[in-house]
């Protein structure tokens, strides 16, 4: 029914903010309920481009086809979170190396063991999550220094961990 429709086409940036923001709002909050995660900018800008609908050329093509016209429901469908979790230690030996690679990941989903070192997330928003509970994995910071380093502001989750021998 085409009278439920905010609209089903944009022209220009003042006509595309409002679409594209209640999408990219839309998507938070469905990954947080779904999965307790955020996706960055450029995660989402990605994600809602590649899902999202060409337009049509309009009266001026030059000015009003500024991108994908976001479609949720597609961008539902296709979100895989396997797709955006590193392993550790099957994909990374340590939870820090899979940290420093996490550019377009939102979860690290660490395996049982004892894991030696301080963890820095540099500023990184990314849910770093035990396989099998603090019992069964524990951060063994060796007294050298804060074991798990955060800057105000990060969006992250710590979950699961036993975390020892920070000072």
């Amino acid at each position: 029914d085409p009278d439920c429709d905010y609209t089903n086409t944009f022209g220009g940036t003042s006509s595309a903010s409002p679409i594209v923001a209640g999408a990219a709002a839309l998507m938070q909050s469905w990954m947080q309920i779904q999965y307790g995660v955020s996706a960055g900018s450029v995660m989402m800008r990605e994600w809602l481009k590649e899902t999202g609908s060409e337009q049509t050329n309009g009266q001026y093509p030059a000015s009003q086809n500024i991108g994908p016209l976001p479609n949720a429901y597609s961008a539902i469908e296709t979100f895989d979170i396997e797709d955006y979790t590193a392993l550790v230690p099957e994909d990374y030996a340590t939870i820090q190396e899979a940290i420093d690679s996490s550019d377009g990941l939102l979860r690290i989903v660490v395996g049982p063991g004892v894991y030696e070192g301080v963890l820095d997330l540099h500023g990184r928003s990314i849910n770093i999550i035990s396989a099998e509970g603090a019992e069964q994995t524990i951060i063994d910071g060796q007294q050298a220094g804060v074991v798990l380093r955060m800057l105000e502001g990060e969006n992250a989750i710590i979950e699961g961990f036993t975390i020892t021998g920070g000072y």
